[in-house]
């Protein structure tokens, strides 16, 4: 019995060491295969995680269930540009079925480094972005998946705020081109509507203090006032969010926000709707995988419309039945 033992004890203690062996080996193979999708984001945000994981799961889905689905590798290069750098020119040295790109910068410097890998661009706001890296004709498809506000629907929900409204302040980082333009783009719709938009800006920099916004929201207050405060996605603003609501609450307003600043004490935001850009994604990277032919044009994101009941509420305001019916509650 005793002898019977010690050889099963022997067959299982080979067979575990083969099986370790093989796993070794098979994970120093993974280790140095190119993953089939390679994203690559300036800085941590956790609206990418959001959306990696509906691609993730929507890629899954629309996957043959006979093949495994496709390797993701996601990069992170901490606003660091001689890491983007290192990290494109790896890429272009084992390059991948596809490339997405977090934001404007990453995609252009992607389509610059990589130009024969197709490109998925992710939260560009720039609609004018796909004419640029589609300059030539010869290098691999750019897929565009554009999330700019729409400017309408920052006027609409102004309007269900504000039912008098006539003018719409927006604050924003000075030099941030996405929100200059999108300032632009609020100033023309308005105007076409007899609707004025006011913009004030702060100064670039992570060294900004709460008398930086208060001041820049004086200027407005002392120039005629405004009815409804705008404040989108923005590199210093968000991070303000608490300090800006702040100050409009004091004085009776009601303020939109983002997806960056809905619970700080906006009314509503005009948010960005993160499992849509992730499925979208996913279902153009399935038809690239797949050599079906890509779109041309960008693709537009529609937003999604948060509202805060109890911040509303503490303006001694309701929502309008239009906000109750479109926008979904703040959970």
């Amino acid at each position: 019995m005793t002898r019977k033992i010690a050889s099963l004890l022997l067959a299982i203690a080979t067979l575990s060491a083969a099986s370790a062996k093989a796993l070794a080996a098979s994970t120093a193979t993974c280790a140095t295969d190119p993953a089939a999708i390679v994203a690559i984001e300036w800085i941590p945000r956790s609206a990418h995680r959001i959306i990696m994981k509906h691609f993730e799961a929507g890629l899954a889905e629309s996957s043959d269930p006979a093949a495994a689905c496709p390797a993701i590798e996601c990069i992170n290069v901490f606003s660091d540009e001689e890491k983007l750098d290192a990290v494109l020119s790896d890429v272009s040295l084992k390059p991948p079925s596809i490339l997405i790109g977090f934001g404007d910068h990453v995609c252009r410097k992607a389509r610059d480094k990589c130009p024969e890998i197709p490109l998925i661009a992710l939260l560009a706001r720039d609609p004018t972005l796909i004419d640029e890296l589609d300059e030539d004709n010869e290098a691999a498809p750019v897929l565009l998946c554009i999330t700019e506000p729409q400017p309408e629907l920052v006027w609409r929900v102004a309007r269900e705020l504000h039912p008098n409204v006539k003018r719409l302040a927006i604050i924003y980082t000075e030099g941030f081109s996405p929100n200059e333009r999108l300032a632009d783009n609020l100033a023309r719709f308005g105007k076409e509507n007899d609707l004025h938009c006011l913009r004030t800006t702060v100064a670039a920099g992570f060294c900004r203090t709460d008398s930086d916004f208060e001041r820049s929201l004086d200027k407005l207050t002392a120039a005629g006032g405004f009815d409804v405060l705008y404040v989108p996605d923005d590199p210093n603003c968000s991070r303000f969010g608490v300090q800006i609501y702040s100050y409009t609450r004091e004085r009776g307003l009601p303020a939109i926000g983002s997806e960056a600043t809905i619970g700080k004490g906006c009314s509503a935001a005009v948010a960005l709707d993160y499992r849509a850009i992730g499925a979208r994604a996913a279902s153009l990277c399935a038809d690239l995988l797949r050599k079906r032919e890509a779109p041309t044009q960008p693709v537009m994101i529609d937003n999604e419309l948060i509202i805060d009941i109890e911040a509303q509420k503490g303006l001694g305001r309701i929502f309008s039945p239009w906000l109750l019916e479109n926008a979904t509650p703040m959970r």
